[in-house]
């Protein structure tokens, strides 16, 4: 699916179903995301705030009508809780306690000192968690994992998170795949493209410890 498809689902569905309020609710959270992402980049050096906008939008093409104000919430705030250190109680408090809730779910922040070991049980504790729940935290974070992998084309030899590529290549294989397998076969099409895309320029699945 084209960005500029997505980006053309997002205006049909927002006529269709996003009351006022919800538009100004909207507005307002993609405002405050720039300001508690600033300072933060992309591995390929890009500001990290576009990332959880390009969530949105492939979110909007992912989730039901009737989910899209709370998709675009929770696709916008996904990262908040994990990587600024923004409270569960404060999205609460702004955006609802649905939105909380989906958010802290796609939420695994690290712990002082853990170990390789650790932060693998951490990260697939979580995976279990947000396929359990369903509903728009399944949504958010598959869009979340197609714009983390399409996103790693922008990534070149000379940059730092070019040496994490094998590793999050076997997350994609052992973990992504098997479950948008389960649940999104139009995403496991996505993300075996990409697969496709890194052997061609000679990147391979390596293990959890590369990198």
């Amino acid at each position: 699916m084209r960005r500029s498809g997505r980006a053309e689902t997002w205006k049909q569905n927002s006529r269709c179903i996003l009351t006022r309020n919800r538009i100004s609710l909207i507005i307002r959270c993609n405002q405050e995301i720039s300001d508690i992402h600033s300072g933060q980049t992309r591995g390929d050096g890009a500001p990290y705030v576009i990332h959880p906008r390009r969530v949105s939008i492939i979110a909007s093409a992912l989730c039901d009508q009737e989910d899209l104000a709370e998709s675009l919430l929770v696709a916008l705030l996904h990262d908040v809780v994990e990587d600024c250190g923004v409270s569960p109680d404060a999205i609460s408090a702004r955006y609802g306690e649905a939105v909380s809730r989906a958010v802290t779910l796609l939420s695994a922040p690290m712990r002082p000192g853990e170990s390789r070991a650790d932060r693998k049980n951490r990260k697939e504790t979580k995976a279990r968690q947000v396929e359990a729940a369903g509903g728009t935290t399944l949504t958010v974070h598959f869009a979340d994992i197609l714009d983390n992998v399409v996103s790693w084309r922008n990534l070149t030899p000379e940059m730092s998170a070019w040496e994490k590529l094998p590793r999050w290549l076997w997350q994609v294989s052992n973990w992504y795949l098997p479950l948008a397998e389960r649940h999104r076969p139009e995403i496991a099409a996505e993300l075996e493209n990409e697969i496709r895309f890194e052997d061609g320029r000679g990147i391979f699945a390596g293990s959890w410890t590369d990198a």
